[in-house]
């Protein structure tokens, strides 16, 4: 279901023409994986941070590269998705996204 739900809103057209990822598609960035409900915030332009919620690396790998699919090719900019430990006790995968 929460695949799924990735899946479908990361087609959502973002569209901007910084480097560094707008406020704007931030927050539709952060909307998708909130409505998924996994906790998230934005460090800066170009970090993400995504509490895995006792995913396994696979699946949380594949929730970030469904993301970098959906906003390829859309001038969102350059960020890194990182998934941490639900309990906060470090990083369980990265997954870098690019025009």
């Amino acid at each position: 279901m929460k695949k799924t739900l990735l899946t479908i809103a990361a087609t959502i057209a973002i569209t901007t023409s910084a480097q560094a990822v707008e406020k704007h598609n931030q927050q539709a960035i952060s909307s998708i994986f909130t409505d998924a409900g996994l906790e998230n915030t934005w460090a800066g332009t170009s970090n993400f941070w995504v509490k895995s919620n006792g995913y396994d690396k696979a699946t949380l790998e594949g929730f970030g590269y469904q993301m970098c699919a959906g906003t390829a090719g859309k001038n969102v900019g350059g960020y890194r998705i990182t998934f941490w430990h639900q309990l906060g006790h470090g990083e369980v995968t990265r997954v870098w996204c690019s025009n």
